[in-house]
């Protein structure tokens, strides 16, 4: 089993916990006390260490937790597929087991996507929704180097077998760049093959085609966030050569209420580049 580097828990003062998921384990992050709750979700390819900074912060004023995905970070591995809508069930899961209420849910990448489906099925239960760099919506503008990373047979070798879909993100998706060591803890949970499977699926997940299995669920998520009430903030990177400013301006769309912040020079790990500013921002939106 993947453990938490002990530099990790030193320095942030986290432990790790686990969910079960039928026989499979979800690893996460429980940190702070209060009557409002967070609930951080990555994207690909990252982990709770994404958020170290953040929880670090929120915990000192909220109960937060941050969650691993299964086949990602330090959760349990398996030759399952898991899909957008096993995703959304996964956190739905874990939530009213735990019976959590006033719930900031916090969404990065894949993330996004996936907290925006679990706000719209329990609004009841959630206070605000916080977004960075994703999509809650079909769109076919993604650009060439992911659309290769698709292919079937090519895509795998390149995501799985040479681990390049999470080499190519310390180039190009943050701007400040990251030191060996910030490297290493991304690396840390998809060193081998057999641990990466969770990347490749996220990229093969990604809905292009009509008759696609995820794209019903991803439009439905859309349409029923079209009708959410409850307060939003979009933190977003301008210089994401993914998630670009045409998703800035399609997800602003959806959520016309939202507070909003667009870092002109932040890129898609906008936590990295912009760390103080999106804290404080969301901090300051929460409260």
């Amino acid at each position: 089993m993947l453990r938490l580097p002990t530099e990790f828990k030193n320095e942030f003062k986290v432990e790790s916990s686990f969910f079960s998921i039928d026989e499979h384990s979800m690893h996460y992050i429980e940190k702070g006390e209060g009557e409002q709750t967070v609930i951080m979700l990555h994207g690909n390819p990252t982990w709770v260490y994404y958020y170290r900074f953040l929880q670090s912060e929120l915990s000192k004023n909220f109960k937060t937790y941050s969650i691993d995905h299964l086949n990602c970070g330090l959760s349990s591995r398996s030759k399952k597929f898991w899909r957008l809508k096993d995703r959304i069930e996964h956190v739905l899961k874990f939530i009213k087991e735990k019976d959590l209420k006033n719930i900031t849910l916090v969404g990065h990448d894949w993330g996004g996507a996936i907290a925006t489906g679990v706000a719209v099925e329990v609004e009841e239960r959630v206070n605000n929704l916080v977004l960075m760099n994703t999509a809650c919506f079909f769109s076919l503008d993604i650009p060439k180097r992911i659309a290769i990373c698709r292919l079937p047979v090519i895509g795998t070798f390149l995501n799985q077998t040479m681990n390049g879909f999470l080499k190519a993100s310390f180039l190009m998706a943050t701007s400040k760049g990251l030191n060996t060591k910030e490297k290493e803890m991304y690396t840390l949970p998809y060193k081998s093959s057999d641990l990466r499977q969770g990347i490749d699926n996220f990229v093969s997940d990604i809905p292009m085609e009509k008759d696609h299995p995820t794209r019903e669920k991803l439009d439905h998520v859309e349409m029923k966030a079209r009708a959410f009430k409850k307060p939003v903030l979009l933190l977003w990177g301008a210089k994401d050569f993914c998630f670009n400013l045409g998703f800035y301006e399609k997800i602003k769309t959806i959520f016309p209420h939202a507070e909003k912040r667009l870092f002109k020079d932040g890129n898609h790990y906008i936590l990295e580049d912009k760390k103080d500013e999106c804290i404080e921002l969301i901090k300051r939106f929460i409260s």
